[in-house]
């Protein structure tokens, strides 16, 4: 029973990994294809229709279509938090698939102080961005 039970598990696993690597080469395929600056069927930013003001995330889907097309300058100057947060996406993605690779890593990725840091940080860039000095065109 136990193996059973084991197996299905593993095999629950195995199915929602497939769906989300599926569903991640759908999305890559889509941002990579179509332009969200010119195709008008992606989400807008609800807060920024509700402000007026930008938040942390506007931009990232046009940032996103801008890497895909290799372009760093452009993904920077939609979104410069994005583009400098991806590899701290790669990092907590990989302790996540493999928490043992740096048990160290993980204690400190998933600490308060570095969840608060982040947090802090993005709070920062929210009210940096909105100030017409300090924010670009």
């Amino acid at each position: 029973v136990k193996t059973t039970r084991h197996l299905t598990v593993k095999a629950r696993q195995l199915a929602l990994t497939a769906a989300a690597i599926a569903a991640a080469v759908v999305a890559v395929w889509i941002y990579r294809a179509f332009d969200p600056s010119e195709a008008g069927w992606f989400p807008p930013c609800l807060f920024k229709a509700a402000t007026g003001l930008d938040c942390p995330g506007c931009g990232t889907q046009r940032a996103f279509h801008a890497l895909l097309h290799g372009d760093l300058a452009g993904a920077w100057g939609f979104n410069a938090a994005f583009v400098l947060s991806l590899p701290l996406i790669a990092l907590l993605v990989a302790l996540r698939l493999k928490p043992g690779i740096s048990p160290l890593m993980v204690r400190i990725t998933g600490s308060r102080p570095f969840i608060l840091t982040v947090f802090f940080l993005f709070v920062a860039w929210t009210i940096m961005r909105n100030i017409p000095i300090l924010a670009p065109d």
